[in-house]
């Protein structure tokens, strides 16, 4: 049951990498939309510059600006967190490869709810007929082990 829940920590863990990373790529959007938009006028980009390469170089200089609350620049943050989220893709499926090979009624009925993503009644029913057991006993399984660890 440890690899479950090691599994269920581990996709949470991605699901937040991964709205961190989007935070930072519209940080970025924002940035770039100060001095290339196509509609912002010069006063609104807070520089005046006239040609492509002025803005493009204080574009970067903004964003390779190292934060006083971070230590890093929006870039850095990026690349770390790029980086961060492809390795937690990386073991996430690694560990969906390995959930899906375990054996046993709890194992099996939770790849097929979460792994496999199937409604909970057909996995119940699909699972029962996979072990030639009874319906109750497989919901039974469900409801004391693996209807709480959904709810984590």
């Amino acid at each position: 049951m440890q690899a479950i829940v090691n599994y269920n920590n581990t996709k949470r863990e991605l699901e937040i990498a991964q709205i961190r990373l989007e935070n930072l790529l519209d940080k970025k959007d924002l940035l770039h939309s100060k001095y290339f938009s196509i509609t912002s006028k010069p006063s609104e980009a807070g520089v005046r510059v006239n040609s492509f390469k002025d803005k493009y170089a204080q574009f970067m200089i903004e964003y390779t600006k190292i934060d006083k609350d971070t230590g890093m620049s929006l870039e850095q943050e990026l690349n770390i967190q790029k980086k961060y989220v492809n390795k937690l893709n990386d073991t996430l499926d690694k560990m969906t490869k390995i959930l899906m090979d375990l054996q046993g009624l709890e194992y099996d009925l939770y790849s097929y709810i979460v792994v496999k993503n199937n409604n909970i009644t057909k996995s119940v029913e699909k699972v029962a007929e996979l072990y030639d057991c009874s319906l109750g006993k497989v919901w039974n399984c469900y409801n004391k082990k693996i209807k709480k660890l959904l709810k984590m």
